[in-house]
């Protein structure tokens, strides 16, 4: 009697390969939603340094604002001028600031020391123009390489293994070149040092794919 020869996969296999298959789709979904979120707080990090041209920044900047918050409110505009008190610069300040604690709020703070120490590493007015557009550079080039990574991720053609999407392609990119590329030329020469010989030539292999895939456009 000849039997009937059953090929494909068994019940567990499958089971398997469908738990693996959806894992996958929610990797590349969240490459997805972390490459939209990058690119809203660009924009707010985009603005702050907008705003933080607009006013004087430096040590003590806080007791400053509320110096000229009270000029501008209870005396005539021309006095208020004479002591360095202007509304749009003080607009400018107050809409800085609430930027940056958009930023540190979301990144989960949890707590009152933990927000303390997300202030710390971000953004504030009390730094100097330097520090700002140091950090703000910094920060602006951890969002280019979160939308650089979703870009690629949309671009693979299997969605149904991440794990290979992330040696083939992912482990090319490197955060500190979209680093380097948002931050002004002197800061680059400073930051450029401050990678180690050994570690030089992956920096350049990360350049240059990020640089073929078109994905340093428009940074300067």
């Amino acid at each position: 009697v000849t039997g009937s020869v059953k090929t494909g996969l068994g019940p567990v296999a499958t089971a398997d390969a469908a738990a693996r298959g959806a894992a996958a789709q929610a990797a590349f979904q969240k490459y997805s939603d972390e490459g939209v979120a990058a690119k809203s707080q660009d924009a707010i990090l985009a603005n702050m340094l907008a705003e933080a041209d607009q006013f004087g920044t430096g040590f003590g900047q806080d007791k400053i604002k509320q110096a000229q918050a009270f000029l501008v409110r209870f005396t005539p505009e021309v006095l208020a001028r004479t002591f360095g008190a202007d509304a749009k610069s003080l607009s400018a300040n107050e809409g800085f600031d609430k930027l940056a604690a958009q930023i540190a709020n979301a990144q989960g703070a949890g707590s009152d020391a933990r927000l303390a120490v997300n202030q710390s590493a971000n953004p504030s007015s009390s730094l100097s123009p330097d520090g700002i557009r140091l950090i703000v550079g910094q920060l602006r080039g951890n969002a280019d390489y979160m939308q650089a990574r979703a870009t690629l991720a949309a671009k693979y053609p299997n969605k149904t293994n991440n794990t290979a999407f992330e040696q083939e392609v992912a482990k090319k990119l490197d955060p500190r070149v979209f680093q380097y590329m948002r931050l002004t030329e002197p800061q680059r020469v400073i930051y450029a040092k401050g990678i180690s010989e050994a570690d030089q030539p992956a920096f350049a292999d990360a350049y240059v794919f990020a640089k073929e895939q078109g994905l340093l456009n428009g940074r300067r």
